[in-house]
């Protein structure tokens, strides 16, 4: 997961800086008392306002050292304050469904949905985290529906790559081929994009252009499994079983991504299968 990261703020940002100066102006050359004080109001007021930013903050400093459960409190801490940011409320629900609880992440989301209005700019990080506990509640089809909400203009890298990944996971192989294509002519750096693709390409049969995506991918060095499981399976099908193990237990050693069902389990069946198949058991 990400740092927390917040919107531009420029409007906001000047008029602090204009009352600062304005109560410096005080303390040092009207009544330093009363410049003080409106200091020190100021100050607890930005706190109180911003204390969704101060918990998340802390939050963040605990994700950073593991300590998940903390990091968990932390930020529904944050999410549940009146003042909390949409990316904080999104941020929240990743966490709790990565390390958590998936009917806790959906009771506090409907909760704040339902209790707040929220604005038009803040519906991709409310619409990303709805379909998140969606998908992961095994509603895959409404998790398609709320993402297939979202207009042209919200949809940045990281709603075409789920969504992407979600058409996968559904079966439509020929839409989500479609839906991929589009989406790497927008984001054509995106590797989760060309990893959708090189799956698709693999389920359809199409090793040849599978091939090509995912190798390029593996040359970059990526750090989530896909490129490599899916070119073991292809180099275990031209025979080459050695190679493919070889994938498989790079595969293997990587941290299962949150937004995938390729997990640790499939990969090591799947090399085990390979190693029995290939005599090799006491090597690997």
């Amino acid at each position: 997961m990400g740092e927390l990261t917040m919107g531009k703020k420029s409007n906001g940002f000047s008029k602090d800086i204009v009352i600062i100066i304005a109560i410096f102006a005080i303390m040092f050359f009207v009544n330093p008392t009363i410049g003080s004080i409106l200091f020190w109001v100021y100050i607890v007021f930005k706190a109180i306002m911003n204390r969704d930013v101060l918990a998340a903050f802390m939050a963040n400093s605990a994700y950073r050292k593991y300590r998940y459960e903390s990091a968990i409190s932390w930020y529904k801490k944050a999410a549940l304050t009146k003042v909390s940011k949409s990316k904080i409320i999104a941020n929240y629900v990743f966490l709790e469904l990565k390390h958590g609880d998936v009917k806790e992440a959906d009771k506090v989301f409907t909760t704040l949905t339902s209790e707040r209005k929220f604005k038009d700019k803040d519906l991709q990080n409310l619409k990303m985290a709805e379909a998140l506990i969606e998908w992961k509640k095994g509603n895959i089809d409404k998790a398609i529906e709320v993402l297939e909400q979202l207009q042209d203009s919200d949809r940045t890298s990281s709603v075409l790559e789920t969504l992407g990944y979600f058409l996968i996971v559904r079966g439509d192989l020929d839409v989500a081929l479609k839906f991929n294509e589009d989406a790497l002519s927008k984001y054509e750096d995106s590797s989760i994009i060309r990893a959708n693709l090189g799956e698709i390409y693999y389920k359809l049969g199409d090793y040849e252009k599978s091939k090509e995506l995912l190798i390029k991918l593996i040359n970059e060095h990526v750090n989530f499994a896909e490129p490599y499981y899916f070119s073991a399976l292809i180099l275990a099908e031209e025979d080459k079983k050695e190679a493919s193990i070889e994938l498989l237990r790079r595969a293997s050693k990587l941290e299962e991504s949150f937004l995938s069902n390729l997990n640790k389990d499939i990969i090591d069946n799947k090399l085990e299968e390979l190693i029995i198949t290939e005599g090799k058991l006491g090597e690997y």
